[in-house]
């Protein structure tokens, strides 16, 4: 079934399997995750690795899928140019795109809303995708 997808609809199912993990690891370990935030923030060499490894999958999603002709491809093509900026973001101003980052997701509200809103458009990804 998978093999049978058009670009845009596999490239909505992975980004839908990844926010549902995302968010359901988010539910289950908020702590660690904010861990994750100040690590990254104070550790120069990860914060570049990471924003690196996000300028990559922003690049080859924008480079393979810049379509903007339906929802879902709008979607999945706003996926990409947002994980291009972002991976640009850690590379140029680590530091002060995450302090803002860290202090965005300090609060259990913010954590929460994020988390179910990303399992949320996942299933629905997941669902639309396979449609």
């Amino acid at each position: 079934m998978v093999a049978s997808l058009g670009m845009t609809n596999l490239l909505a199912l992975f980004i839908g399997l990844y926010l549902v993990a995302g968010g359901i690891a988010l539910i289950r370990e908020p702590d660690f995750y904010r861990q994750a935030l100040v690590g990254l923030r104070d550790d120069a060499v990860a914060g570049f690795v990471t924003g690196l490894i996000a300028f990559v999958i922003g690049a080859v999603i924008v480079s393979l899928h810049n379509t903007w002709d339906t929802v879902l491809a709008a979607f999945v093509s706003l996926i990409g140019w947002v994980a291009l900026a972002e991976g640009l973001a850690l590379i140029a101003v680590r530091r002060d795109f995450l302090d803002l980052a860290v202090r965005l997701a300090m609060t259990g509200t913010v954590l929460r809303a994020v988390s179910i809103g990303s399992v949320v458009i996942g299933v629905l990804l997941v669902i639309v995708s396979l449609s």
